[in-house]
């Protein structure tokens, strides 16, 4: 099947049209498909994007083949259009695709900017199959759909939190390597990407997940918008210094996710019961409660003793049509967090809008204590 080439950019149309023309020509009958994954599948795309293309082959590609891609792709490189110089992508085997591979096989790989090819794993993802099967953009051939298995939200999950504990790391024991205009901001918005996925079981887009963070890590909302706003010409700052104030507060970010991915830390407890409040999954929620914890009225008023009663009070408001919660600030200081937040409650069949500050205690991966403190509430 040959689709109808449509990004938005008649340009780039023109490059990927020769793309797919010389994959054909000198794969013959061993082309199965080509297709757009990244920002142009996710539909966040820009000016500023890569573009991130993968061709399916019927088995590995011989040398001969491998020395006709190169080719392919120096002529790419050397056309007009600054579309060809930001093509990034691989040639994959077609059973190789289908499923996970732990194995991490290298497959044929072109970087960004990159004329050479080398043998490289860096697609070789779940993250990749699962944002190609679900919002591939065909380009030639079979479906992505028909030549991916689906990715268990578990799985992916599996494979983003193991990517994050070791970037973040590295990330961290070399400093300097984040110093780098195009760098900083691409690390800050790929660790709100991970974040999302880990929370919601799928992949999103760098401007998703800047809207995410709003309400779920509040305090990194600016560092995040600010990154986004540099994301059309991030490539032009490859090479220059990063923001020292932003470089600082990537750092202390990327420490957030690594804590925040922690299973059964504090931050972690919190953000779940949020998602899980806002979800009105009642039983899930009350799973990170202990049974013997301790509601109050800030500082000291008794309102629930014990699960039980904990999920009493909740009962009646998780029928609430507009029940909502939003995070405008959270800290964390060993076993405590504390959330000031937006509440929308429904009150008479209209929503009706209070702060309130919550203050978890949280030991074990549960809540064992927590505190309310509720401003007034406001209605139209």
């Amino acid at each position: 099947m040959t689709a109808r080439i449509s990004t938005g950019f008649p340009d780039l149309d023109g490059v990927l049209a020769q793309l797919v023309q010389g994959a054909r020509l000198v794969l013959g009958a061993d082309f199965v498909a080509a297709f757009l994954q990244g920002s142009f599948a996710l539909g966040d795309a820009d000016g500023g994007s890569d573009v991130d293309f993968v061709v399916v082959v019927r088995s590995a590609l011989t040398d001969a083949q491998e020395r006709a891609v190169l080719a392919l792709h120096r002529h790419l490189w050397s056309l007009e259009s600054p579309w060809a110089r930001h093509l990034e992508g691989s040639y994959f085997p077609q059973e190789l695709l289908r499923r996970a591979d732990p194995a991490a096989t290298p497959v044929p790989y072109f970087d960004n900017g990159s004329r050479d090819l080398q043998h490289s794993a860096h697609d070789n993802t779940l993250v990749m199959r699962w944002t190609a099967r679900e919002f591939g953009l065909l380009l030639d051939g079979l479906n992505p759909r028909d030549l991916i298995d689906p990715v268990p939200a578990d799985a992916l999950q599996n494979e983003v939190r193991d990517t994050l504990h070791t970037w973040g790391a590295d990330l961290l024991s070399t400093p300097a390597a984040l110093d780098d205009g195009w760098r900083q901001p691409y690390v800050a918005l790929s660790i709100a990407r991970m974040l999302q996925t880990l929370d919601s079981g799928q992949v999103h887009s760098k401007r998703a997940a800047m809207t995410w963070a709003q309400d779920h890590a509040p305090s990194w909302a600016a560092l995040l918008e600010r990154a986004w706003a540099q994301h059309p010409g991030q490539f032009s700052r490859v090479g220059q210094p990063a923001q020292p104030a932003d470089l600082d507060l990537t750092r202390g970010f990327i420490q957030f996710a690594l804590d925040w991915t922690q299973d059964g830390s504090p931050a972690s407890v919190a953000a779940q019961q949020l998602r899980l409040y806002n979800a009105r999954d009642l039983d899930a929620f009350m799973a990170l409660w202990a049974p013997d914890a301790r509601l109050y009225a800030h500082p000291d008023t008794l309102l629930a003793d014990g699960a039980p009663a904990i999920r009493a009070r909740h009962e009646n408001r998780f029928r609430e049509p507009h029940l909502h919660a939003k995070v405008l600030h959270r800290a964390v200081l060993g076993t405590v967090v504390v959330d000031h937040e937006l509440v929308t409650r429904t009150v008479a069949g209209q929503p009706g809008v209070l702060e309130v500050v919550m203050t978890y205690e949280v030991r074990g991966g549960l809540i064992r204590a927590a505190w309310l403190l509720a401003g007034p509430l406001r209605t139209p």
